[in-house]
């Protein structure tokens, strides 16, 4: 038992005497990493992000009147409402319509009881199918019209709910403008890793999981940017502020609920040899997919992903 331990212990020493030799070699190669997460909300732009709605006030996009743009989207909110309303007074007559129209049927075979006590059993029999017909056919008819009324009405309270986004930015500017943000962390990080001549760059936010959950955190960026001699102007300013920023970061997994680009949770951000399209033509080829898949798979990887020009 002995001698396996020395033995362990002599592989470590050995070990940490080939990687003392090579750190000469590998010094002017090293690693990097940078949190993207941190990089992305401590990034100018954020001032304007609201962490309600998880989108940017109109001031962030550049070329657009904020005025402007705010009257056009309650304009544009009023016509759609008013469309979803109609549309649920449309339903809603189309259930009285039916509701109409089967007393009218049931009025029209209405028979007085001593009829119906003269029948012959055949002839109730055959009453009573009829009868059966035709409530199983308007239930049917008034719960489909029930369920398209119940669902027209949530869409509605739903919409409602949106009224908040007038002036912020939509779902798909909220996303480039995560884009545009992006860009400038991967070119800082270029420029960066070129000063102190890194070759492997990763991203230490990789594990980032996108949830719906509402912020608890208020956004420090505004008043760090635009009111810093006010806001951290003594002590404990700056420890207020530096209570603010711990919050703010570790609110990472909702704030990039609308941020759709890939680079925001890559974990290697630079360097090495991406092999996912080549394992992917590998297995295409052994199940015999056709080469124009393959041929797309390389595409998609090496241009698609990466959002650039063929």
């Amino acid at each position: 038992m002995k001698n396996h331990a020395s033995f362990i212990v002599l592989n470590i020493i050995a070990l940490l005497l080939f990687c003392n030799n090579l750190y000469g070699q590998t010094q002017q190669n090293q690693f990097g990493y940078v949190n993207v997460a941190d990089a992305m909300l401590l990034h100018p732009t954020m001032r304007y992000f609201d962490p309600v709605s998880k989108r940017f006030k109109l001031e962030a996009l550049k070329g657009v009147n904020p005025e402007k743009r705010m009257e056009e989207n309650k304009t544009n909110f009023k016509a759609e409402l008013n469309k979803l309303e109609e549309n649920v007074k449309e339903l809603e007559a189309q259930r009285n319509e039916l509701n109409n129209n089967y007393y009218a049927e049931l009025k029209k075979m209405m028979i007085s009881e001593e009829k119906l006590k003269s029948m012959s059993v055949q002839e109730k029999n055959k009453y009573n199918e009829k009868r059966t017909k035709i409530d199983n056919k308007h239930n049917n008819e008034a719960d489909e019209l029930r369920k398209k009324i119940f669902y027209a009405k949530q869409k509605i309270e739903s919409f409602k709910n949106n009224s908040i986004y007038t002036g912020l930015s939509t779902q798909g500017e909220t996303s480039q403008l995560f884009s545009l943000m992006l860009d400038d962390v991967y070119d800082a990080m270029g420029a960066v890793a070129k000063h102190y001549n890194v070759s492997f760059v990763f991203n230490s936010s990789a594990e980032i999981c996108f949830i719906e959950g509402r912020m608890t955190a208020s956004n420090p960026m505004g008043d760090f940017l635009d009111n810093f001699e006010q806001t951290v102007q003594d002590r404990d300013g700056k420890k207020i502020m530096g209570a603010a920023f711990s919050s703010w970061l570790g609110e990472k997994n909702s704030t990039f609920l609308n941020c759709n680009d890939r680079r925001m949770t890559s974990f290697v951000m630079m360097g090495g040899l991406n092999m996912t399209p080549a394992v992917i033509d590998y297995i295409y080829q052994k199940h015999k997919v056709g080469k124009e898949q393959r041929d797309f798979i390389i595409e998609y990887f090496s241009k698609i992903v990466n959002n650039e020009e063929n």
